[in-house]
């Protein structure tokens, strides 16, 4: 029952455009913020020992999370 009215506000709210797109907007410089963090300080500019430190999943889930970051 919660998960229904949670969507029904997020729907509501997307109507308006402005929201949408300051969502999007913000989830694409968080994602690149942190995507720009976690290789160039973590993993030394390599994506490959950036997953092998941390998992496929894990690594797979970081980026879905973050670009659905608002």
């Amino acid at each position: 029952m919660k998960i229904r009215e949670g969507l029904g506000i997020l729907k509501q709210m997307y109507k308006n455009k402005k929201y949408f797109y300051i969502t999007f907007i913000s989830a694409i410089v968080l994602f690149i913020v942190f995507y720009k963090l976690m290789l160039e300080k973590i993993a030394n500019h390599n994506l490959k020992i950036f997953i092998m430190m941390s998992g496929f999943y894990n690594t797979y889930y970081n980026f879905v999370d973050i670009f659905f970051t608002w």
